[in-house]
């Protein structure tokens, strides 16, 4: 069971009376002010001029970025809490700390955070990854919460609806979401240093596959569904961790993030591979048993087993946490698929 924890330090009260004699000395500081100002996936402007001390996230992808950020003593709350084997094993215990404010994930059911909860957590930031964390029906919008006083943000990098980016080639997006919120977190230096690191490991990869011809990739979500497949566009992180890894998004002519498919259409793409994607499990046994029964489906559907990547056995794994939502594991995303799509120049 998630606990609450304390997220201010105590700080000494003054007297009436010792404020008129000597002024209060053992309060901290104010924070310094910054007036910053972003803007985020929908055009939404942020200006703050102070760094938020109390911060709401809405989904486990952005609230992994601010663990990476140095920033989880700031959040008060999170929606879609992270379930196990979501998170790096570095930040998990503290993570499940968190305070939750909505249900956990199933697929194609997102709850919101209702708008009484939400703001009974009393944040000064509120920080979105995905469109429907602020538009589902029940959710507290952008614009609603800027009523309130409350700062929000929405990541570019997960699934930025297409109107405002066009393909994700590369991790630039990524980039500029860790970037935008160093800057409203007064985390800047952390943020480049982050982001610094993740150009080093995608240098490296694509220098090793520099050349080599792409095959195409069938990014099968197998969580997500088997009845009728849901693709990655050309609109998603996969298809920049595809395209860095050298290889080719078989619908990377698909200009959303996602976007419901029949088989028959999958089929008649005939990946070269199937990246088989997962969710994280509580152990490392328990994800492999998850690719295993993922990679039965496919052998054994008779709306799969006919694909040329199925009958040659074609797959490369990637747990969903690490490669289809933006965040700083994707750099290691891109070097261990570059490894599974192209084992020579490794």
């Amino acid at each position: 069971m998630l606990g609450f924890r304390r997220v201010h330090p105590m700080v000494t009260i003054c007297t009436a009376v010792v404020l008129a004699v000597a002024g209060c000395t053992s309060s901290p500081p104010a924070p310094r002010r910054t007036n910053t100002i972003v803007t985020d996936c929908m055009g939404h402007m942020t200006s703050i001029d102070r760094p938020p001390r109390r911060v709401v996230t809405l989904t486990s992808s952005v609230l992994e970025m601010l663990f990476w950020l140095g920033a989880e003593d700031l959040v008060v709350g999170t929606g879609t809490p992270p379930s196990p084997g979501d998170f790096p094993r570095r930040y998990e215990s503290e993570a499940f700390r968190i305070p939750r404010l909505s249900d956990a994930y199933k697929a194609g059911a997102y709850t919101p955070v209702p708008a009484k909860t939400l703001l009974g957590a009393e944040p000064d930031l509120v920080v979105g990854g995905f469109p429907s964390n602020f538009m589902s029906s029940g959710a507290l919008g952008q614009q609603e919460l800027a009523a309130q006083g409350i700062a929000s943000y929405l990541a570019f990098s997960t699934a930025c609806p297409d109107e405002n980016v066009g393909p994700q080639n590369d991790l630039t997006l990524v980039h500029r979401d860790l970037l935008n919120l160093g800057k409203l977190l007064g985390m800047e230096r952390r943020a480049n240093r982050l982001v610094a690191d993740m150009k080093a490991k995608e240098n490296a990869a694509a220098a090793k596959v520099k050349g080599a011809k792409r095959p195409s990739v069938f990014a099968f979500e197998y969580n997500e569904g088997t009845r009728r497949p849901v693709v990655a566009g050309n609109r998603q992180t996969i298809n920049a961790v595809i395209r860095m890894a050298g290889g080719m998004n078989a619908f990377a002519d698909v200009n959303t993030a996602y976007q419901d498919m029949d088989w028959a259409r999958v089929r008649k793409r005939d990946p070269d591979v199937i990246l088989v994607i997962v969710y994280a499990m509580s152990t490392s046994e328990e994800t492999r048993e998850e690719f295993q029964k993922a990679e039965r489906f496919l052998r054994t559907s008779p709306a799969t087993r006919t694909m040329r990547a199925v009958r040659k056995r074609s797959f490369v794994r990637l747990v969903y946490e690490q490669g289809s939502v933006g965040g700083v594991r994707n750099a290691n995303a891109v070097t261990a698929l570059a490894e599974g799509l192209h084992p020579e120049r490794y």
